[in-house]
Formats: structure tokens, sequence, C-alpha cells
């Protein structure tokens, strides 16, 4: 049986994050949310499907009220706001996207 892919809530540092994504060689699809924030909440369900339809790709949220220093690193202004994350090395990793308003189908059509 196929395991089914969640999305993941993220809780540390901006050095722990990136041990994570150089460590891994999926594409990371993050999104910076606020609980108290309308849209974060509607994009969660498209997250989770799209976390299920791509099991090669890591889908995780990173609460930007509990992660201040990777927020600030990002400058998140905003949110929902999604970012897409690929390791290229063991020593860096590469964004390469973002959506901005995140609408399902542009996040999708950035993984396709």
């Amino acid at each position: 049986m196929k395991e089914e892919q969640q999305v993941k809530t993220f809780i540390g540092t901006f050095d722990e994050l990136k041990e994570l994504i150089q460590e891994s060689r999926k594409l990371f699809v993050v999104d910076f949310f606020a609980t108290w924030v309308l849209p974060s909440k509607k994009l969660l369900p498209h997250l989770s499907e799209i976390a299920k339809e791509h099991p090669d790709v890591e889908v995780i949220r990173i609460d930007i009220d509990k992660n201040l220093e990777i927020s600030d690193h990002y400058q998140i202004v905003s949110v929902p706001h999604v970012k897409f994350f690929k390791s290229v090395s063991n020593n860096d990793f590469i964004e390469y996207g973002f959506d901005n308003g995140c609408k399902p189908e542009i996040i999708r059509s950035k993984i396709d």
C-alpha cells in the first residue's frame, strides 16, 4: 500500500530548513501562512491534494508568527505566500519560483 503524502508544518530555524532541503533531493513547496488569515486556511485543502498527487514533492507549511527568523529571511510580508526550493548540492539549494496569492492551479503548473 502506498503511503499518503501529507502537508507537514515546519517549526525550526532557517539553518534547520536549509538542512532539511539539502538532505533531500525532492522539490519543496513551502507555504508561508498565518492561522488567522482566511486565504491561508482556504489553501490548505489544495496543498493536501497536491501532496497526494505528487508523492515525489515535499509540501510543507511555515507559520510566519512562529518562525520569524525564516519569514524575515525571505521577507514575507503577506500570506499565503508559496516558494519552491530544490537542493542543487550538499552546500546549497535554489529558490526557483514563488506565487504570491497562491492559486492552486499556478502551484500545480510550477510543479509539472
